[in-house]
């Protein structure tokens, strides 16, 4: 789940399609996900990116709902805006399989003050929010990476500047769409990347069909150790039981299927050895390439690990 926190109670039921919106960055542009909501509302479930604000994050509590005419007995409230993608989710009988985000892939979240607190007054921006929402003009760090504001470090300034690249990108899009949505109304905005699990998959399923690395080959190869872990000889690796002679086709066989059987005590009335010609005990290779070294702190905190 996408989570932002808030710095006071909010009126979870003003979360929702012309509150928040969720842009996916693909290169110069910035294309609009749309919620369930809207995906529905426009004849295309097909489209639902995320689930705003669900109700695992709220809590209901007597009161009205912001904005709600007659007002109703009991209101959703929440410390958090939350986006779910990758669920099933329902809206009314329909059920939509919420699709994941892309890998490796930047998006943009942007809060309106659409988004109301406890007291129905929509959201302000933090000391933050005012960095990062800036005039687009005026950057936050200069060509050699030093800050030109207050407050903010150099790396700071220049990764904050990096984000506002996608932010502002966001903005122009959406004034673009919504054109009563001005960058006043914009009350909270950050930017995500998620990770890439393929590559580091395929990668693993493929290593054993490497090569063996050396002075020439350095990647997509088998490390040495690697290599004299598995180097096993198929004898020491592999026994057989056989049922009789022929169905273990001139294989040295340490000794009869009832061996087994009387090994491990196996209930022959429960498990009939008719249709069983041979057993074989294999041991089954894993090489073992985790890194033994300790993560450091720094780097364990990190919310992209």
């Amino acid at each position: 789940m996408i989570l932002s926190q808030t710095s006071s109670t909010i009126d979870a039921s003003t979360v929702n399609k012309d509150t928040v919106f969720l842009y996916e960055i693909s290169g110069t542009s910035a294309v609009r996900k749309l919620d369930i909501v809207e995906a529905l509302t426009t004849g295309h479930p097909e489209k639902t990116q995320f689930v705003d604000e669900p109700t695992a994050i709220a809590q209901t509590v007597p009161g009205a709902t912001c904005g709600s005419s007659p007002p109703s007995s009991t209101r959703s409230l929440s410390t958090a805006i939350g986006l779910q993608p990758a669920v099933p989710a329902r809206v009314g009988a329909t059920f939509v399989p919420v699709p994941p985000l892309k890998e490796a892939t930047t998006y943009v979240v942007l809060v309106t003050d659409g988004v109301q607190d406890i007291n129905c007054t929509g959201l302000t921006r933090s000391t933050l929010a005012k960095l990062v929402l800036l005039d687009p003009k005026l950057p936050l760090s200069d060509a050699s990476g030093k800050s030109l504001v207050v407050g903010p470090t150099d790396a700071q300034a220049v990764g904050l500047d990096k984000m506002r690249a996608g932010v502002n990108l966001a903005i122009a899009t959406l004034a673009a769409e919504k054109s009563a949505i001005t960058r006043d109304h914009i009350a909270m905005a950050y930017t995500f990347h998620t990770q890439s699990i393929t590559g580091t998959a395929v990668s693993l399923g493929a290593l054993p069909y490497s090569p063996a690395c050396s002075s020439t080959v350095t990647s997509n190869c088998f490390p040495s150790q690697a290599v004299a872990a598995l180097s096993v000889p198929v004898a020491s690796a592999t026994t057989l039981w056989c049922k009789n002679a022929p169905s273990c086709a001139n294989q040295t066989a340490a000794g009869t299927v009832n061996d087994v059987y009387d090994t491990y005590a196996v209930d022959r009335a429960s498990v009939p050895t008719g249709n069983i010609g041979f057993i074989m005990q294999s041991v089954i290779l894993t090489p073992n390439l985790l890194d033994p070294a300790p993560i450091p702190a720094s780097s364990a905190s990190s919310p992209s690990r």
